[in-house]
C-alpha cells in the first residue's frame, strides 16, 4: 500500500508494526539473510520433527505479503499451541539435520582447487595420507545416510 509523508496508509491509519524486542522471534531472526521468509521456508522442513509446526506453516501460507511483514511469529505460534522457543528450536534442528549432508559439498564447491590437489596427490606413490583421508570421507558419508 502506498504511504504518504506521514506514513499513513490509504485506509487512513498507520500500520501496526511490532518493534523488534529482545525475546521475540523477529529479534532472533533479524541477523538471518532472508529473515522471517527464509526461516519460514525452513519451517516447512521441521514438520517431521514436531506436528505443531504444520499449523504455523499453514497459517503463514495463508497470509499475504503485507500480513507476513506485520504479523509477529509469536501470534502464529500461540494459535498452534507451541512456544516461540520450541518453534525456534525445532526449525534450527531441521536446518542442522538437513544441512549436515550438504556441508562437505559446499566446502568442495568453495575450494575446488584444494579438492583437485588432494585428488592429484592421492594418485601419486607418496599420496597414501590423501588416499586415506578421501577414503574416510567417502566411508563416513555413505554410512551416516
Amino acid at each position: 500500500m502506498a504511504r504518504g509523508p506521514l506514513r499513513v496508509t490509504r485506509a487512513g491509519r498507520s500500520p501496526v508494526i511490532h518493534p523488534w524486542q529482545p525475546g521475540t522471534l523477529e529479534f532472533a531472526l533479524r541477523s538471518i539473510r532472508g529473515g522471517k521468509t527464509k526461516f519460514m521456508d525452513l519451517a516447512s522442513q521441521a514438520i517431521q520433527f514436531d506436528d505443531r509446526v504444520e499449523l504455523v506453516v499453514q497459517q503463514w501460507n495463508r497470509l499475504t505479503a503485507w500480513q507476513r511483514r506485520i504479523t509477529p511469529l509469536e501470534d502464529l505460534c500461540e494459535a498452534a499451541d507451541i512456544t516461540p522457543g520450541e518453534f525456534l528450536g525445532v526449525v534450527v534442528r531441521a536446518a542442522f539435520e538437513f544441512s549436515r549432508d550438504i556441508a562437505p559439498l559446499l566446502v568442495a564447491a568453495a575450494f575446488p582447487g584444494v579438492v583437485q590437489s588432494t585428488i592429484q596427490r592421492a594418485k601419486t606413490i607418496n599420496g597414501h595420507q590423501d588416499r586415506r583421508i578421501l577414503f574416510e570421507h567417502v566411508y563416513q558419508s555413505t554410512t551416516e545416510g
